[in-house]
């Protein structure tokens, strides 16, 4: 049996691989951004976080009558930062392949804000089992701004009802361009709870 897997891990070390350089890094990044304003945006997104999370969804069981809570993280990706400035990209400029006159670039902190606010519903979408642990879900604002982020819902293990949000993508005044997800969910940017 030692002999065997020594050999396989002789294999494996001793596989060959192709390398192709396929583009470069700079072909790939949108350097239309002005940096100054992407690191300002970085540094107050990083800093509400630090202060509101983790943050609480409550909702109360009408069966039950018992109160549950989620706990909630968000992590935005890079894209979702870069998407401030959707509007900076070539593609979304007048004669870019994506133009859209009603595309505007969302506010620093809408899609936070929507998220925070919106935190009891949450909790609620998850306790009665219409969001799951890997769902991948487009949330909308259902008060006619027409704010649209792709936010992936990943349950944390442990003791307490603990979701980590992963903030993937934004866009406001047109709706993402043919992309299906799990759910759709309209929220108000301020709800009346």
């Amino acid at each position: 049996m030692e002999k065997l897997i020594k050999k396989l891990l002789k294999e494996f070390v001793e596989s060959k691989i192709t390398i192709r350089v396929i583009g470069s890094v700079n072909d790939l990044i949108n350097e239309q951004i002005n940096p100054v304003e992407l690191n300002i945006s970085k540094e107050i997104i990083y800093r509400r976080l630090k202060r509101i999370s983790p943050f609480i969804g409550n909702f109360k069981d009408k069966r039950t009558g018992e109160d549950k809570t989620v706990e909630f993280t968000i992590n935005p990706k890079v894209h979702y930062v870069d998407r401030l400035y959707r509007l900076s990209d070539p593609a979304y400029k007048v004669g870019g392949k994506q133009y859209n006159p009603k595309i505007v670039n969302p506010s620093t902190l809408e899609g936070i804000d929507l998220i925070y606010n919106n935190r009891n519903k949450l909790a609620e979408q998850i306790l009665i089992g219409r969001i799951k642990d890997g769902d991948v879900v487009e949330v909308t604002t259902a008060d006619g701004s027409n704010y649209h982020m792709i936010i992936s819902f990943d349950k944390q293990y442990g003791k307490n009802q603990r979701y980590e949000l992963t903030f993937i993508s934004q866009i406001k005044g047109a709706e993402f361009y043919g992309k299906k997800y799990n759910l759709k969910l309209k929220l108000y940017p301020n709800p009346k709870n």
